[in-house]
């Protein structure tokens, strides 16, 4: 009986060992096939998402070109003398076009939105500031300083187009 149970051991433990480093070497076969299926599928879902990145790239560098001053300023011409009627349509109009490129966000970088939105918060600002200048009386006057302004610095949207350039120079 004792040879019988020892017989049994000498056979049984082999069979365990043996099972066990299958299970082992199986079990990180599985898991690296999951993970080059992972790694295959993020790949492809990169390659498709480089189209909507590209869109919404062009589309947002759209939207700082529209709200440069000298380019808002030469498409939105005052209808009226008052000049904070003027400033408050230029708002509106930044606004509008802010609303509009708002779902670009979920394409960029966080730090790139954010350079964004500070352009566009930055000229609103600016408009806002001028036009409660006591000096200037008139929109068309509004108008005129803006643009002096302009050609004195940088407009605040330069800063967003440079980040949304950078973030397309990485996608390559």
């Amino acid at each position: 009986m004792a040879t019988l149970v020892g017989q049994f051991f000498l056979t049984v433990i082999p069979c365990l060992i043996v099972g066990a480093i299958a299970y082992y070497f199986f079990k990180n076969y599985l898991k690296d096939a999951e993970q080059r299926r992972w790694l295959s599928l993020q790949k492809e879902t990169k390659k498709e998402m480089i189209p909507y990145r590209i869109q919404a790239l062009e589309r947002l560098a759209l939207f700082m070109e529209r709200i440069d001053p000298r380019q808002l300023l030469i498409r939105i011409k005052p209808t009226e003398e008052n000049k904070t009627t003027y400033a408050a349509a230029l708002i509106e109009v930044i606004e509008q076009e802010y609303q509009h490129n708002v779902t670009q966000q979920i394409y960029v970088s966080d730090e790139c939105w954010k350079a964004i939105k500070t352009s566009k918060n930055i000229t609103i600002n600016m408009i806002r500031n001028l036009s409660v200048d006591q000096g200037l009386k008139t929109a068309d006057q509004l108008r005129k300083k803006m643009l002096i302004m302009m050609e004195e610095q940088e407009p605040p949207s330069s800063v967003g187009l440079q980040f949304i350039k950078r973030e397309a120079a990485q996608m390559w």
